[in-house]
């Protein structure tokens, strides 16, 4: 009887020390698995360039006017983004000139790009060129952009200017809600700030009549309207 006691407990004892055996090295491999990965984590993070620091940087030196700064740091910074590019556009929304420069030399636009590129037009006052801007990027048939916000924003600055009918013009080629977008981008309609715009620029000629038009015709009604 004790004999097989003593048996009985080797037994338990080999089982523990193998199930202990089994832990330690299921834990090592798991250990060295998350060490390689974490390694390789740091590797891969080292070896991209890091976008987000310097178009930070280049923002917060063109919000406090040291655009000669921002340029430099540009003109440094390897891997680029449309942040990137967009953030140097709307720096140089004085300079017409060197904002269609940036612009045209971007290798991807985005619906950002137009807007700063458009307001920047219009703070200059160059409405019919930020009005030709807009058609001719604004045409693309590839979905990829929101261009509600640069077409908003040029209608506004028609408005300020009392050339209302371009305003309207404009604003008949965002299509209302029910409708898709001429350029195939569902996100393309009128808006809140569309139908305001447009009221705001009839009121400002004194057009109360076509005001109230506009106004019975919303989709939507927001509380500013």
């Amino acid at each position: 009887m004790q004999r097989l006691n003593a048996t009985v407990l080797a037994t338990k004892r080999r089982a523990q020390a193998r199930s202990y055996l089994s832990r330690y090295l299921l834990g090592s491999c798991i250990a060295r698995k998350v060490t390689s990965l974490s390694r390789n984590f740091a590797s891969e993070t080292k070896s991209k360039p890091d976008v987000y620091s310097p178009n930070k940087k280049i923002s917060h030196l063109i919000r406090t006017n040291r655009l000669s700064e921002a340029r430099v740091m540009f003109d440094k910074t390897v891997q680029r983004n449309t942040v990137t590019w967009n953030a140097m556009i709307d720096g140089y929304n004085g300079d017409v000139a060197r904002a269609m420069e940036f612009f045209e030399k971007m290798p991807e636009r985005d619906s950002a790009s137009l807007s700063a590129l458009v307001a920047g037009l219009i703070k200059n006052g160059e409405l019919d060129e930020a009005g030709k801007i807009l058609v001719k990027f604004g045409n693309r048939r590839d979905g990829r952009e929101d261009l509600l916000h640069a077409y908003n924003t040029l209608i506004a600055g028609y408005g300020q200017r009392g050339r209302v009918d371009e305003a309207r013009r404009l604003f008949d080629r965002i299509p209302v809600c029910s409708e898709q977008g001429e350029e195939g981008n569902e996100n393309f309609r009128r808006n809140f700030v569309s139908w305001n715009s447009m009221i705001m620029c009839y009121v400002k000629a004194g057009d109360i009549v076509s005001a109230r038009e506009i106004f019975d015709q919303m989709v939507e009604r927001d509380s500013f309207s």
